[in-house]
C-alpha cells in the first residue's frame, strides 16, 4: 500500500531502456489499478501515478533521474512509457520504459490483478520499437548507425519479485508452489529468463 512515510525507492518489475539523448519526464501507462491514487502520491515533482505499485521513485529511477543533486546517478530524465500516445518515430532514440506492475518473468504472474504486461511481452514490445528505430537509421544494408546507438544504450532490468508475490507465494491462486520446490521455481524462472533475455534481444543490449 502506498504510504506518505516510505521515502525510499521502491523495486517492481522493470524494464527500461535509456540512449544518450535524453526525453521529457511522462507519467506511466500502465494496465491495472497503478494509474490511480493513492499509488504515485510522493512521485516528484507533485505526485502522480506511475502504473507501479509504489509512491514514488522506483530504484531505477533513482538512479536515472537528471537531478543529480538528490543522488540520481545516469543524470537522464525519465523515459517514456510504452503505451505512451505518439511515441514512434525519433521520439523512440531517447529510450523507453517497457515497465508494467504486477508483470512477471512467467506470463500468468499478476493475472489476478489484471491486465500487464510479462517479460515475454516486453521483449516483443521492445522488439517492434527497435524495428522502427532501425528505419530511423537509414539503409538497411548499413547497420553501424543503429548498432552504434544500441551500443550506447543501457537496458536495464529488474525481474522476479512479482514472480513470488504474486505467483509461488499466492495459494490457491496459483498453484505452482505445489509444483516446484523453491530451487526448481528458481531453475525454472532462470531459465525462461535467460531464453528470453540472451536469445530474443540484440547482442548490443546483452553484451554491453
Amino acid at each position: 500500500m502506498a504510504s506518505r512515510r516510505a521515502k525510499h525507492p521502491c523495486s517492481c518489475s522493470a524494464t527500461r531502456w535509456w540512449t544518450p539523448a535524453t526525453t521529457t519526464r511522462s507519467p506511466a501507462l500502465s494496465p491495472g489499478p497503478t494509474t490511480y491514487y493513492p499509488y504515485g502520491l510522493d512521485f516528484p515533482p507533485r505526485g502522480a501515478a506511475t502504473g507501479r505499485f509504489c509512491n514514488g521513485k522506483t530504484v531505477v529511477d533513482a538512479l536515472s533521474h537528471r537531478h543529480l543533486s538528490s543522488g540520481d546517478l545516469l543524470g537522464l530524465e525519465y523515459v517514456p512509457p510504452y503505451t505512451t500516445p505518439g511515441l514512434n518515430g525519433t521520439a523512440l532514440l531517447g529510450g523507453v520504459n517497457y515497465a508494467s506492475a504486477a508483470g512477471g518473468i512467467l506470463d500468468e504472474t499478476g493475472r489476478h490483478l489484471g491486465d500487464r504486461f510479462s517479460l515475454s511481452q516486453q521483449v516483443l514490445n521492445l522488439e517492434s520499437n527497435l524495428n522502427a528505430i532501425r528505419s530511423q537509421f537509414g539503409d538497411e544494408d548499413d547497420r553501424s548507425g543503429y548498432e552504434r546507438h544500441l551500443a550506447r544504450s543501457v537496458a536495464v532490468m529488474v525481474l522476479g519479485g512479482n514472480d513470488y508475490i504474486n505467483n509461488y507465494l499466492l495459494a490457491p491462486l496459483y498453484d505452482s508452489g505445489d509444483r516446484y520446490t523453491l530451487d526448481e521455481y528458481a531453475g525454472l524462472l532462470l531459465d525462461l529468463y535467460a531464453r528470453q533475455i540472451l536469445v530474443s534481444l540484440p547482442a548490443s543490449l546483452t553484451t554491453h
